[in-house]
This record gives structure tokens, C-alpha cells and sequence, in this order.
């Protein structure tokens, strides 16, 4: 479509997306137009391209169709990524309902190029980070023995699988490590890692253990091809523990659990190999000093290292699931509109000067309560001023303001007697541009009234009358801390900030509009 999107607004979307209405509602908070629509495939070359599509299969999914071609149909699936139907196969998986889109300029989210420049970084530091740690691996190559590069390698392999079963554990890895998992009937790679037994003492996983093993076997060979000493008796010793160790795993599930985890057997595979080439040639059994002290820095070092950070890896790995599930219960029209009916009713008539943006006659009235000192507002200001397009006409917002009257001689007085003389003598438009410029200014009145104030501002009662009126309003309806909103007259539930209004509002205003039913 060629609008810009992050990778991880589109990541974290996908939970909250269940069925045609909530994407179009997703879609909407991209600034991109939707018509839900039930064709038949013989009109398939009659709609614009692209375009969204719900197929029957597993469940239910969205594809995005990007263009018909002998009738061919050629369109993404997130399972499978890219492929081409004819129209008379597709329209067997299809339900027949579409989703037309249009974009326009302001399609996209919001601060899509800081996001993307900040995800290529990422991706680069990862790119970067992935190819020092094979040039690191490789490095020892030249000088391991022959007869002992198998050993490395398979090292390298048993860490790299550990580390796709420790994501796994925590829900990650994505589709393919997802298929890989359910090979068989009973294939069921959650329910072996996260039985009982895949703990150790209950804390530790055992793909952790895992992962230690392998890490701590290359780091054991690497040191000692460069310290010209020998590590193999140990480390044909750990592998004989670990092939007794994993034999047990397989036990385990083949008899008790009587599920399979093909990722858990890749790694008994790998450690059993390993056990093999070991019995063929015997290493001798010869301790020294050396011997024992390189094999200690090897596993000693990234014990101590995974122990320090493994609160903090664990936790980044549980971050997206998180994110995904917040971001489900924020986009939860339900909770929001059940949270808000349990706020304690607050009256919040309107003015006879009210401070507005948007129609004094819309279904949802939304009040903000600031202060002209108040840093939390300025965002807060920020974030309504990029809302006020998108609510268009289903959302009227009140602005108003906790003073002190008898301090005249305050910032925060001057600034909202300044503000409302512009609302009295020019208007409301440049009233509310001068409250936007206020934030933007950062609280420094003398250059906000140089670009904002009348050529003569005159003393008013009735600004003074307003501000009276403001004062009173916020102490009768017991205004404890700033910003405060009320939507139509009961308080925005705390556990929803002014960045979910977007979705909320929309919705809000629909439930409110929607025609009853005939009965």
C-alpha cells in the first residue's frame, strides 16, 4: 500500500485484530479508509488493488490480494508469505467478504520515520552482532585438533537450537519455529517445556542448562586451542552426563507426558552425536592445573555472566507477549466503555465562552482540565491536537484551566487572561492555536505573548468574568491533579492513558450514533 507502518505497531496489532470490524478500526488509526464488502470471484477483477481478503481456512485469516492476472490471484498470507491462486481455487478458502482500502498523504502511523530509523538500527545491530559471534566462533578453527572440529560444530549447533527452545519457552520464534513444533500428532513442544520437569529445582529451565552447556563447551575449546592445552576429558565427561541427563527427557516424554518436543529431541540428538564420536576414540584421561583452570574460566565466566543478566533476558523475552496483551486490553472498546460507566458522574455544562474544539453538539464531549504549568499537559495538549482531524465531527473538546484569581500577578493567570482575550476579541480559532503555541513554547510567557497577543489587549470583565467561572468549576468538581479529562462527564479510567483516545473515542461516539434497533 505504500504507507509507512512499523514492524512492531504491525506486531503488536495482530492480537487485537480478530475479525473485519476491529481491523478496520486498525486500519482507521493509520489514517487509512475501509469498505467492508461481500462480492462474488467474478467481480474480483473489478475492485482497486490492494486490497484485504477473509479466508475460511484454519479458523479464519486475513490476506492481502495485490493483484488478479490471468486470473491468477497473487496474494500475501502471514503463514505463508507470497503465492498465487487461480481465482476458482481461491474463492474456495474465501468467504467472500473484502475489505476495500483507500489512502491518502496523512495515511501512516505516527512517527513512522523515528520508529523505522530506530528498527533499522536494530536490525543492523543485530545483523552486526550475529556476524562477531561467528567470526568469534571461527576464529579458534585453525588451531582445534582435527579429530575435535566435529565437537565444535556440533557445539555451535546445540547452542543455536538451545537458544530457538529458550524463545520458544517464552512464546517466540515466530511461524516457522511454530510448524517445526507440531510435526507430528504428538508434537507438542509447550507442553513438554513447560511441564513440571522442565525445571530445574523449579527455577532453572533445562534449555537454559542447555544453552550453558553448549556455550560453555565452545568457550572451554577455544581457550584451550589458543592456551595449547587439553579439555577433552572433562568435557567427554560432561557430555556423558548430559547424554544420562537427556535420555531421561526422552523417557519422560515418551511415557509420562507421551508428547513430543522435536526442538528438545534436536538437542538430545546433537549431545547424543557428540557421545558417539566421543566412545569411538576415548580421549586419555590426564588431569593438570592448566586443564582444570581453563575449563573452569569456560563455564564459570558464562555462569556468572547468565546469572547476572538472566532476570533481565528473561524478561525482554516476555516484553512482546506483554506488549501484545496490553495492547488487546487497551483496544478492548468493552473494558474501556465498562471502566467509564463505573466513573462517578461529574457536571460539566457548558460555558457561556467555552474554550472548544470540535461541535458543541457532538455525542461525546470530552473536558480537559490543565494548568498553563503544568509539564504532564503539554502532552497531553500534543497528543489532542494530532486527534482533532481524525475524530472529525463525533467529538467536540473543552478546555479548561485550574487558577488562582487572586494571584494576578502568576504566570499561569496572565498567560489564560492573555489566552481568553484573544478567544473575546479575535477567536476561538487563534484562541486554541495561541493554547497549542503555549505548550510549544514551553512555558516562557514573554515570547508566547510576543507571537500570540492583541496589538492592544484590553482589560475585560468578562475574561475575568471566564476565569471566575473556571476556578469555581474546578473547585466544586474537586480537581485533585492536572490534566484531568471527563468524557462526558465521568473521568478517563486510570488504567487508560490520552494515547488510547483515538481508538476509544471513535468507537465511543459510534456506540453512541448507532441506530436502535427496529423492534
Amino acid at each position: 500500500m505504500g504507507i509507512g507502518v512499523s514492524n512492531e505497531a504491525i506486531r503488536y496489532s495482530k492480537d487485537s485484530v480478530f475479525d473485519i470490524a476491529s481491523l478496520s478500526n486498525q486500519l482507521k488509526d493509520w489514517n487509512v479508509n475501509s469498505l467492508a464488502v461481500k462480492l462474488t470471484k467474478d467481480q474480483l477483477p473489478e475492485i482497486p488493488y490492494p486490497a484485504i481478503a477473509h479466508l475460511n481456512a484454519f479458523g479464519g485469516r486475513f490476506v492481502v490480494l495485490h493483484k488478479l492476472l490471468d486470473r491468477k490471484i497473487y496474494y500475501t498470507d502471514p503463514t505463508t508469505g507470497t503465492i498465487s491462486k487461480s481465482v476458482e481455487d481461491f474463492s474456495k478458502d474465501w468467504s467472500g467478504v473484502l475489505l476495500l482500502l483507500e489512502t491518502t498523504e496523512k495515511s501512516g502511523e505516527a512517527g513512522y520515520e523515528q520508529k523505522h530509523k530506530q528498527e533499522v538500527f536494530e536490525q543492523w545491530s543485530l545483523y552486526i552482532s550475529f556476524f562477531l559471534l561467528v567470526a568469534l566462533w571461527m576464529l579458534p578453527l585453525l588451531s582445534i585438533e582435527p579429530h575435535l572440529l566435529a565437537i565444535y560444530g556440533l557445539n555451535g549447533l546445540g547452542a543455536v537450537i538451545s537458544y530457538l527452545l529458550l524463545q520458544k519457552q517464552f512464546g517466540l520464534g515466530g511461524s516457522a519455529l511454530n510448524s517445526f513444533c507440531k510435526l507430528g500428532s504428538k508434537s507438542d513442544c509447550d507442553s513438554v517445556i513447560n511441564s513440571p520437569a522442565s525445571k530445574l529445582f523449579g527455577i532453572l529451565n533445562l534449555s537454559e542448562l542447555g544453552l550453558w552447556y553448549f556455550a560453555g563447551s565452545i568457550l572451554s575449546m577455544a581457550v584451550a586451542a589458543i592456551s595449547l592445552v587439553s579439555v577433552t576429558p572433562f568435557l567427554f565427561v560432561f557430555t556423558l552426563l548430559a547424554t544420562v541427563l537427556s535420555s531421561l527427557a526422552v523417557y519422560y516424554q515418551a511415557l509420562v507426558i507421551k508428547k513430543w518436543c522435536p526442538l528438545c529431541l534436536a538437542v538430545v540428538a546433537v549431545i547424543w552425536v557428540q557421545a558417539a564420536i566421543y566412545l569411538l576414540s576415548p580421549p586419555a584421561m590426564v588431569l593438570n592445573f592448566k586443564s582444570i583452570s581453563v575449563l573452569f574460566i569456560g563455564f564459570s565466566l558464562l555462569l556468572v555472566f547468565w546469572l547476572t543478566v538472566r532476570k533481565r533476558f528473561i524478561g525482554s523475552l516476555k516484553v512482546p507477549n506483554l506488549q501484545c496483551n496490553l495492547n488487546r486490553f487497551l483496544k478492548s472498546e468493552r473494558v474501556f466503555q465498562k471502566l467509564l460507566e463505573e466513573q462517578p458522574y461529574v457536571e460539566t455544562a457548558t460555558f457561556t465562552h467555552e474554550l472548544q474544539s470540535g461541535p458543541s453538539d457532538a455525542s461525546v464531549q470530552v473536558v480537559v482540565v490543565s494548568n498553563p504549568q503544568c509539564g504532564p499537559c503539554a502532552y497531553t495538549h500534543f497528543v489532542l491536537d494530532n486527534l482533532k482531524e481524525s475524530l472529525d465531527e463525533k467529538v467536540n473538546l473543552i478546555y479548561r484551566f485550574t487558577l488562582n484569581t487572586q494571584n494576578k500577578s502568576a504566570a499561569a493567570y496572565q498567560m489564560l487572561e492573555t489566552l481568553f482575550s484573544i478567544q473575546q476579541q479575535e477567536s476561538n480559532e487563534k484562541a486554541l492555536r495561541a493554547l497549542s503555541g503555549w505548550y510549544l513554547a514551553n512555558g516562557n510567557l514573554e515570547d508566547w505573548k510576543r507571537k500570540f497577543l492583541l496589538q492592544q489587549q484590553q482589560e475585560s470583565d468578562v475574561v475575568a468574568e471566564i476565569l471566575k467561572r473556571h476556578e469555581q468549576w474546578c473547585a466544586r468538581v474537586a480537581i485533585e491533579k492536572t490534566p484531568t479529562l471527563f468524557i462526558n462527564g465521568r473521568a478517563l479510567p486510570e488504567e487508560f492513558s490520552v494515547n488510547e483516545l483515538k481508538f476509544q473515542l471513535r468507537k465511543l461516539a459510534e456506540k453512541i450514533t448507532e441506530p436502535e434497533p427496529i423492534s
